[in-house]
């Protein structure tokens, strides 16, 4: 157990493996696969896409990066094979354990995370990081995630509370430092602001995801000022 290995290490994750066969049931890896094998034109996207919000590195374990984006190596099976655990910045939502006495220390999930509450997860990692303490990765941690779209799937769709959501996590710990960190999140927001909008308001042939993102822009930012 990674607990046994080391006394600062208060949280373990694992891989989250998705057969090939679910990978479309999650939005952001269709998103990802789509600019790894699309066409040419999303393979050129997807080159600066991967260059600029993820610094070239997509694929690496439990990061959150500058612009807001979050790796996805925890999901692929090529990271079972690592012969050793890795310090990460956050823990799978379907597969982590936490020491009891630092998660009753840190309050456990922070209530102001709305509806489903996203983002509730990694804001209860990053409290968790406080001084020394660490959190890993344990490739021998495995579970086999088979996300479906039906049951609480179908409220992501609700974009209101995703965006309100995101901007408390993004402005809570990764911050606006300098104007590299505040271009890197803008465009990132963006595409976010885009796909959660305009892409699901085509999809579902309603307004209403605009109207979500625009309202969830406004209450986000005003709860980011209050916080």
């Amino acid at each position: 157990m990674s607990f046994k290995r080391d006394p600062k290490i208060i949280g373990a994750t694992g891989p989250s493996l998705i057969p090939e066969d679910f990978l479309n049931n999650r939005d952001l890896t269709k998103f990802i696969d789509m600019l790894q094998n699309g066409n040419l034109f999303w393979r050129s996207l997807g080159k600066i896409y991967f260059w600029y919000f993820y610094e070239n590195q997509p694929y690496a374990i439990g990061r959150w990066f500058k612009s807001g984006a979050f790796s996805l190596g925890a999901n692929y099976p090529e990271k079972i094979r690592l012969s050793h655990d890795i310090e990460v910045m956050d823990l799978q939502a379907c597969n982590f354990a936490v020491k009891r006495k630092n998660a009753l220390s840190c309050h456990g999930f922070d209530s102001q995370f709305k509806a489903l509450a996203s983002y509730s997860e990694s804001d209860f990692a990053f409290r968790l990081r406080t001084g020394s303490l660490k959190l890993v990765f344990n490739p021998k941690a495995i579970v086999h995630h088979k996300p479906s779209q039906g049951g609480v799937f179908k409220e992501r769709t609700k974009s209101k509370s995703e965006i309100e959501n995101y901007l408390l996590f993004y402005f809570r710990h990764i911050k606006i430092s300098n104007p590299d960190n505040f271009f890197r999140f803008l465009f990132y927001f963006l595409v976010v602001i885009i796909y959660r909008g305009v892409y699901q308001s085509i999809q579902s042939r309603n307004l209403d995801p605009i109207f979500g993102v625009i309202s969830g822009t406004i209450s986000g930012i005003k709860t980011v000022l209050r916080n």
